[in-house]
């Protein structure tokens, strides 16, 4: 593996290059010019992380993913961020930020960039899902984690006066892209308790939505 850094003083770009050796299962091949090294894209629109990762290993990973659309990669801690989306909500720790429109693939295991959300696979040489698109929206609610491959699955909070519809408050990233099921919350007005206290009548505050 080859790796080539130029910092040139009047910039604060980053040129690299890297060529995968033949003998190696992926086979590779990518260029690219990445952005500053003072600044890193914030979380907000994070897809995947992975750590222990070396900067050619997150660029490979991302130059893969379709959806991919921005890296970090943290020398000190080996740290590689994927995101689906680039923005200017930058961080003033130090990392390389690299866009997706800089990374050139000259080869991939798959003979061509894959789309629609798909990934390439290296053991199978198919383009494939292994994530889902952004994470849903949910009126009247928050949803807490930010995993978005295959299996894993996002909770769903609803806000004060509202509850899940039919008790379902979490979804899951299915092999199709989907998020599934759907969540939806409801309201119910004010005052509504989710739970009926000690001594109370177990049937009190409790509602059926259909």
């Amino acid at each position: 593996m080859v790796l080539k850094i130029w910092l040139p003083l009047f910039t604060l770009l980053v040129r690299c290059e890297c060529a995968i050796q033949k003998n190696k299962p992926r086979n590779v091949e990518w260029t690219c010019t990445a952005s500053s090294l003072n600044r890193c894209q914030g979380i907000q629109n994070r897809m995947q992380e992975y750590q222990p990762m070396t900067l050619p290993d997150c660029v490979e990973k991302c130059s893969l993913k379709s959806q991919c659309q921005a890296l970090n990669h943290h020398a000190g801690m080996s740290f590689c961020e994927l995101f689906d989306k680039s923005d200017s909500n930058f961080t003033e720790n130090r990392c390389t930020h690299i866009l997706r429109h800089q990374i050139s693939v000259i080869k991939s295991p798959c003979g061509k960039e894959c789309g629609n959300g798909e990934t390439c696979d290296t053991k199978s040489k198919s383009c494939v899902i292994k994530e889902c698109l952004d994470i849903p929206r949910i009126e009247n609610a928050k949803t807490l984690g930010n995993s978005r491959g295959v299996g894993k699955k996002v909770l769903v909070k609803c806000r004060e006066d509202f509850i899940p519809k039919d008790g379902i408050k979490q979804t899951y990233c299915t092999e199709n892209g989907n998020w599934e099921p759907v969540v939806e919350c409801v309201h119910v007005g004010k005052g509504y308790a989710k739970q009926p206290k000690i001594g109370a009548d177990p049937n009190q505050g409790v509602f059926q939505v259909s």
